[in-house]
This record gives structure tokens, sequence and C-alpha cells, in this order.
């Protein structure tokens, strides 16, 4: 039996960890996912984490002679991600933790910048606006957990029997992308001839022309009532010194839905997916010492489980383009001949634009699929007294992303000059070779000149130029080492009671797309 566990364990483990995120088969850990929309960070308190079993496992159920064959836990926990570095590399562009900002620089031939501002309606009066920006984000998370399992069935003869449970942990999360922008040329203040023009790069992001992706300044905070597990399983064997178990069971979404309204915005649960899953229970004890009532045990738990699809708002780039969904658009061709007629447009390149971010922002259908969660743990007892050592494994594969419509063709690149002009070759960097025509007397290349607003057709954004990898989960691999002590008052009370305390920390080698964290607990549970 042993060894069959294993064997489903390794090969849910190949299934999902052969998964590039890009959908190719080269192994996630030669590619970090970088300009990315959204971070799913993993839920806690969910079946055979740490967290969740540590010290509550079978025997809890069987705990209480003649009792109704129950037993609850609350379990108190909070905590942390850590290496903030790596995800800030996950949301800005071109794999960094910070950003060089400038307008007039930006442009120039030997320009060490990142970003050119006037992107992101940075317009100054002296036009040499300049400012690094700099990305912290983390996660904090404090939560009470509830889980109460009953048996429905038991016989003594058989050491058989069949239990549902329901599991569930109040959430409060806050999430701080830790933003900060170190002004070092302020550019003689806003020009007041362009549209929506903002002073800093922390302006940009709370402007009101944008509707997606904002940044709260001090962090978000949320509080619910996360996804419900419920489960109804069937113990195969239970006696001294082996038990297995098996259960099926649903994930009920009751968390929030993503929020494409603000960058790395808090998620409690899985997003509104259901879920349906599978898992098994495994203990051996592997010696003891009778006389002393002390024993070791070895435990094991692997749990499956499949998110189905949901539709949800979420932004992304264009292929080959980091960051490029907040490059100003001309809506259509409409908007591009408005703006080369406007009375302004001399002064204003941003007459008639339209916020990229507005526009590559929409609904579509995401299928996480699956994840594998696996824990294996030494159980040390000695009278009431336990204490546990355990490593988990968990793995899920990339998210698909789909548009939930057809992409309305019509959108194209502006100018950065604007009168109409679209470019479809520039990027967010404001790079001079992507940006202008001449380059010392010389004129580029026909594909390098500005599309005037007769020919718009040709620069319309078709749907395969989308890049909707950058709106989705890579796949990932954690790996977390945990420990907890405890003490059972099983012989002092008419209803054993148990409490145990102890510690995780999760961290991952497979990309920056899995954060890592510490988390501590106190719990305390009954059985009657």
């Amino acid at each position: 039996m042993q060894k069959k566990l294993l064997f489903i364990c390794f090969a849910s483990i190949a299934l999902v960890s052969d998964v590039h995120p890009d959908g190719c088969s080269n192994n996630s850990s030669d590619h970090e996912a970088t300009s990315r929309t959204f971070l799913w960070i993993r839920p806690q308190f969910r079946s055979v984490d740490p967290i969740y079993l540590s010290g509550f496992r079978d025997l809890r159920l069987h705990a209480k002679e003649d009792g109704w064959g129950g037993a609850v836990q609350v379990v108190l926990f909070g905590g942390r991600t850590t290496k903030e570095e790596e995800i800030a590399r996950y949301f800005l562009p071109f794999g960094k933790t910070s950003i060089l900002v400038e307008e007039n620089q930006a442009i120039a031939v030997g320009s060490n910048a990142d970003v050119f501002s006037q992107n992101f309606n940075v317009a100054t009066i002296n036009g040499d606006f300049q400012s690094v920006v700099t990305l912290s984000p983390h996660q904090s998370t404090v939560a009470l957990g509830l889980h109460y399992r009953q048996a429905l069935w038991w016989s003594e003869e058989c050491g058989r029997g069949i239990w549902a449970s329901i599991s569930s942990p109040i959430t409060h999360i806050k999430n701080n992308i830790g933003f900060c922008e170190t002004v070092q040329n302020d550019g003689g203040g806003v020009n007041p001839n362009f549209s929506n023009a903002v002073p800093n790069m922390t302006a940009a992001f709370g402007q009101n022309a944008w509707n997606f992706s904002k940044i709260f300044p001090c962090g978000h905070g949320i509080t619910r009532l996360a996804d419900i597990e419920l489960k109804v399983g069937y113990e195969w064997l239970q006696n001294c010194p082996c038990h297995v178990e098996s259960y099926l069971g649903v994930l009920v979404p009751t968390g929030n839905a993503v929020d494409a309204c603000h960058m790395f915005s808090p998620v409690v649960g899985e997003g509104k997916h259901w879920g349906a899953m599978f898992g098994s229970y495994y203990g051996l004890e592997v010696w003891s010492d009778d006389c002393n009532e002390r024993s070791l045990r070895t435990e094991y738990a692997l749990h499956g489980e499949y998110l189905f699809s949901k539709k949800q708002t979420r932004s992304f780039d264009l292929v080959g383009k980091q960051w490029s969904r907040f490059l100003p658009v001309y809506i259509n061709q409409e908007a591009a001949l408005a703006a080369s007629t406007a009375p302004t447009a001399e002064l204003d390149p941003n007459v008639d634009a339209t916020a990229g971010i507005n526009v590559f922002t929409q609904k579509v259908k995401v299928t996480p699929g699956y994840s594998v969660n696996f824990t294996a743990a030494l159980v040390y007892t000695s009278c009431s007294f336990s204490a546990e050592l355990g490593y988990n494994f968990f793995a899920r594969q990339a998210e698909c992303v789909k548009l939930a419509c057809p992409w309305v063709e019509g959108p194209a690149l502006k100018d950065r000059r604007g009168f109409g002009r679209t470019r479809p070759i520039r990027d967010i960097t404001g790079d001079y070779f992507l940006e202008d025509s001449v380059i010392t007397g010389a004129v580029l290349p026909a594909v390098n000149l500005p599309v005037p607003p007769a020919n718009y057709s040709a620069s319309i954004i078709t749907e395969d130029q989308l890049d909707l990898v950058s709106a989705s989960q890579p796949c990932g691999i954690s790996n977390t080492f945990y420990g907890s002590v405890g003490c059972d008052f099983d012989t002092y009370c008419d209803y054993p009671a148990f409490a145990n305390i102890g510690g995780e920390y999760e961290f991952s080698r497979s990309n920056n797309a899995m954060v890592n964290r510490w988390t501590v607990w106190g719990k305390v549970g009954v059985s009657f």
C-alpha cells in the first residue's frame, strides 16, 4: 500500500512539474516570470497542509470512547511573505526590482532609462522629468481556521468507517505593493498643455484616467471567509500500528474575486473557482515502547485538486512588449482623425488618446487546472506529549487564460507626438530607434515611419498580438519544512482535548511565481 501511494504521489508531481508556463516542454526553472499582471498566492489551511494536519489526525476522531465520533479544531495562524525582490521582478518589466523613468533622456541615444514617462501621462514643463521607482511587494496574513470532522458510520469489528468533514479559515490578508518613488528631477512641474498630465509616477498609478492597475499607497486589506472544503472519507484500516483512509470532496468558493482595478490586490481563497478534490492519509508506527507509553510514527498525506474555469477581469501586454499595457492608444480610426484636426494637437500629443490599461484589460476565461499537495511527517509521542517534524511538497500547473469574448479590432498604438498618427513598433521604453524616424539626417526604413490616420488600418492591433501569458499564473513548485509540539488532555477531561503550536517556512526554487513565507500557529481541539 505504501509503495502504491508513493507511486501516485510521484506520478502527480511529474504531471504538474513538467508543464511550462508558456506551454512549452522546457523546465520552468529556466525562465523567471516578469511583467505579469496577476500573482496567485497559495491559500493556507487547506487539506494536508501542515497547519491543517499537525496534531489533528485520525485518532482525534476516536479519542472519546462511547462518544458521538466527532472532533473539532480551532487554529489561529499568521505569517508574512519574504524575498520581496523576487515578487518585484514578477510585476516589473525586464526582470528588474526598480526602474528608471525619464521624460527627455528616455528617447536619447545612450540613455539608461527603462520607461518613458509620457506613456504614463507624466509630462512636465521642462520636459526632463526623472525618477526611480522601486517595488517591495509583500503579503501578511492573520486567520482563524475552523475544522469539524464527524464519523457517520463505524465498525469496531472491521476497523472501518465513513466520515465527513467541513473546514475553512476566516482570513485577513493585506497586500502591499511597496511602491516607492524617488524623484530626481521634477521637470519644473506639470505641463498644463497636456491632457490628464500628472507630476510623477506616484500620481500616475492613481490617476482618474486609469480604470485598472492602480496602486494602494499603503496597501489593501480584506477579511473574508475563505473557500469551504466539504469532504466525505472512508477509513479502510484503523488499528494501532497502521491506518489508511481516503476521501473525495468539493471546494465551495466563498472568498472574493480577483480585482483588476488595483495591482497586487488581495484574494482570499481561489478567486471564486469551484474545485473537485481527492486524497489519502496513511500512517505507520515504526517504533514503540509500551512500558513508557512512547512511540514513533510516520504519517503521509496526499491531496489532489482540480479548479474549474471562471470568468475574471485581467490585464495583459502585447507579445514581446513588456508593460505595453500602459502604452497610450487611439481607440479607433475616428479618434485618430479627431486628434489630427484638434485645435490643441500641436501642444497636446495626448489629445483624444486612451490609456492603454483601459483597453488591454478584458474579461477572460481562467482555468487554474490541477495541483498536488503531499505531506510527510515523523511524529513522536511520549505519554501526553507529542512532537512532529515534516515536509510538504506543493505543485500546480500553469493557468490557461483565454479571452471570454473575441477581441474587437480598432485600437492602435499612438505615436508619441500624437496628431492622430500611430506607430506599431514602439514599446514602453521610449527607445530612440523605435520612437523617431530620423537618425542624424538619415531616414529609417518605412516600417518605422509614423502611420498617418488615413492608413490607420495598417496599425490596428489584432488578437494574435495579445500576450495572454502575461495575465496568467505560471506553474510552480514549493517546498515547506515545519515543526510542532503539543499535548493532549485525554486522561484529564471528560471530553478529550489537545493543544498544539508550530511553525513552517515555505520556499520555492522553481521560479519567482511561488512566494517564500513563514507562518506560525497555535491550535486547540476537542473530541466528543
